[in-house]
C-alpha cells in the first residue's frame, strides 16, 4: 500500500486520505481531535457567555462581535499585547457596525490557554 501524505487541516473526501498508511487508526484520530475541538469550542462559548460576553457560530472559530471596527482593532490590539493573536473582522468583510474578533480554537489550546483568552477578551471589551 502506497503512504497517502498527511494534510492536515485541508478538507479532502477521498477514504484513502482518511484511512491513512495504517489503514483504520486515521479515522479515528481525525474523529476524536474534531469533536474534541468542538467540545472545547463550545466550552469556550459557555466561559465568555458567563462573563458576559455573545459570540456567534458553533465551530472552532469563534467570534465575538464588537460593532465599530476601530473598536474591534483596538481589541485585538489590546489582545495582541497580551500576547493573544485574534485578529479583527472589520468591513468590507462584514457589514457596517458588526465588525469582530475571531478567536480560532485548535487542537493543542488547553483549558488554561481557553480560560486566559475569556479572560483576556472580557477585560478588553470593558476597558475598550
Amino acid at each position: 500500500m502506497q503512504a497517502v501524505v498527511q494534510r492536515p487541516w485541508i478538507p479532502a473526501f477521498g477514504i484513502e486520505y482518511l484511512l491513512g498508511v495504517d489503514g483504520i487508526s486515521m479515522p479515528l484520530v481525525v474523529l476524536t481531535t474534531f469533536l474534541s475541538m468542538l467540545a472545547a469550542a463550545a466550552s469556550f462559548r459557555e466561559s465568555l457567555a458567563s462573563v458576559g460576553v455573545a459570540t456567534a457560530g458553533r465551530g472552532q472559530i469563534v467570534p465575538v462581535v464588537v460593532g465599530a471596527a476601530g473598536r474591534a482593532v483596538a481589541v485585538s490590539k489590546q489582545l495582541a499585547e497580551a500576547g493573544l493573536f485574534v485578529p479583527a473582522i472589520r468591513p468590507p468583510s462584514v457589514p457596517e457596525g458588526a465588525s469582530l474578533v475571531r478567536a480560532s480554537l485548535a487542537w493543542h489550546h488547553t483549558a488554561a490557554d481557553r480560560d486566559r483568552l475569556v479572560a483576556a477578551i472580557a477585560a478588553s471589551l470593558r476597558h475598550d
